[in-house]
This record gives structure tokens, sequence and C-alpha cells, in this order.
């Protein structure tokens, strides 16, 4: 392999058998992306995805990945983890958990503005993004996409922060999906049957 002028080129003899090589993988690779990917116009079932993927492909800034919930128009994108480490603060700790197969139940973030609670109550479609934990043996854990559903059931909640005294509001949702999760996935997210 060559540089020229910060171009890589292979130094190899580019015969027959080279070339044949070079158009199965290419055909291989192609085919691999159509199956996978053809049919999906936003994301796969149960496969995994960094924030930052998931803002690349709605083509908005993959650095805007600091919080948990996204609006895009008449969609939103929850980000969920289910078991909160001990550290993380009281008032962190969501209640977000699937109550069924088929059915999440997801706590927005404390004291949510006007604008965002308006966005939820517009909201036809929400992607949802989960993952059993955010670490595990030292690794950051991507999200598996669980499907779309709508939010449904908002139940308004009143909390007192235990350490500064002020209140903090949340809203519950029921999430119905139209995907039930596959048992694999029942398990790792404590489905409880």
């Amino acid at each position: 392999m060559k540089e020229i002028e910060g171009r890589f080129t292979l130094n190899v003899k580019l015969d027959d058998q080279f070339r044949e090589y070079m158009e199965d993988l290419l055909l291989y690779g192609m085919t691999q992306y159509e199956s996978n990917y053809n049919n999906s116009e936003k994301f796969l079932l149960w496969h995994n995805y960094r924030m930052d993927q998931v803002q690349l492909k709605l083509l908005k800034d993959p650095d805007y990945n600091q919080k948990g919930t996204y609006f895009y128009g008449d969609e939103a994108i929850v980000f969920a983890s289910l078991k909160k480490d001990a550290s993380v603060e009281e008032r962190l700790a969501y209640k977000d958990k699937f109550l069924t197969a088929s059915m999440f139940q997801w706590e927005c973030e404390n004291n949510i503005s006007d604008r965002d609670l308006q966005a939820l109550r517009l909201c036809k479609y929400v992607h949802l993004f989960i993952r059993k934990v955010d670490e595990e043996h030292g690794v950051r854990l991507p999200f598996i996409y669980v499907g779309e559903g709508k939010f449904s059931n908002e139940r308004k909640q009143e909390k007192v922060d235990s350490k500064t005294g002020n209140d903090n509001i949340t809203y519950l949702y029921d999430i119905p999906m139209k995907e039930e999760l596959p048992e694999y996935l029942q398990y790792d997210f404590g489905v409880v049957m």
C-alpha cells in the first residue's frame, strides 16, 4: 500500500482472480445490506443503537445526545435504562419499566417545560430505545430498538426531593407497543408474566 498526496493505493496486480474476489465481496456486502435494511424506513427491531447513531440516522447532530427524550415533529425518541445504579440521584431514578411484553411505562424528566409537555401530548409516535443497565463490566451498553408506540394514560406525579425539599413534578405514561418483546428480551428487561 502506498500513499500519494493523501490517497492510499493498493500496489497489487489487478488480475482476473483479484477482480472476481472484489466483485464477490461487493455483491456479498450489498446483499447483506439489502436483506437487513432494505425494508426499514427508520430502525430495525431488536437491533443495537448508540444515541449518536440514532441522531445520525435522523439527520440530526450526533453530539446532541445528553437527554433521554427528543421531539422531531410529531415523533418522540425515548432512550431509557431500566436498572438504575445505586449512586443515581433520587430525582433521576425514573419509574421506567415494562408492564407487559407489549406495554412500557415511562416517566418523563422532572419539571418538564411547558413546550416539551405540549410536544409529548401532540406526539403521534414514540420510538423506544431500551437497555437493561448503563454499563456492564465497565462497558457502556448500546440501546435496543424495541419499536414504536404511542403515549397514553398520562398521570401527574408530584414528589419532594429529599435532599433539597423542592417539589419535582413528572408525568407517567403507558406506551402500548406495536410489537411484543421477544422472549429473550422479556427476560433481560424483567417483564413479569
